[in-house]
């Protein structure tokens, strides 16, 4: 599962990839040529589409298993000016006309972060913290060559005080 945030400037990442229940840490943004590219949704299958970006973008040879009514991955490609595009089922993508934008399904948790005035990062924070399926690390991109990985502590989290009752 996986939320990927771009804020105008920064794409950021959790590095969780959950499948029949175990965690794993995989990396989901990569540059590629002048462009920075998230995958989202079967991890297996949005590897395939990342090499199909990096073998040119061939129409005719876009993996059929994303014409599929399910279980295809969502690409979104961070073009040079900033400019998104977002490909699913076809080779053809859908120009996305905001400055703010988050997919996966801590998306919902990340947009109300950059709506409050979160960076991408945060906004990656926020819904590792708020999203079961989001976590591991954050990595991040830029499309100045910037990018670099943060992996939290596994400190505890402070305890609620002693005088905090629940019903």
């Amino acid at each position: 599962m996986t939320v990927i945030v771009w804020d105008g400037s920064i794409l950021a990442a959790d590095r969780q990839s959950t499948n029949n229940g175990m965690k794993r840490a995989v990396t989901k943004i990569k540059k590629i040529g002048d462009s920075l590219y998230g995958i989202s949704g079967s991890f297996d299958r949005g590897i395939t589409v990342l090499r199909w970006v990096e073998e040119g973008k061939d129409p005719d040879t876009w993996p059929e298993f994303q014409r599929e009514a399910e279980d295809y991955c969502y690409l979104v490609e961070i073009a040079p000016g900033g400019i998104l595009y977002k490909y699913e089922r076809e080779p053809f993508p859908m120009c996305i006309e905001e400055v703010q934008y988050a997919q996966g399904c801590g998306r919902d948790y990340a947009m109300g972060a950059l709506f409050m005035g979160a960076n991408a990062v945060e906004a990656v924070k926020a819904a590792c913290e708020f999203d079961a399926n989001c976590g591991m690390g954050i990595d991040i991109l830029a499309l100045d060559d910037a990018a670099y990985t943060f992996v939290p502590s596994k400190e505890p989290k402070p305890k609620p005080p002693t005088n905090v009752y629940t019903l």
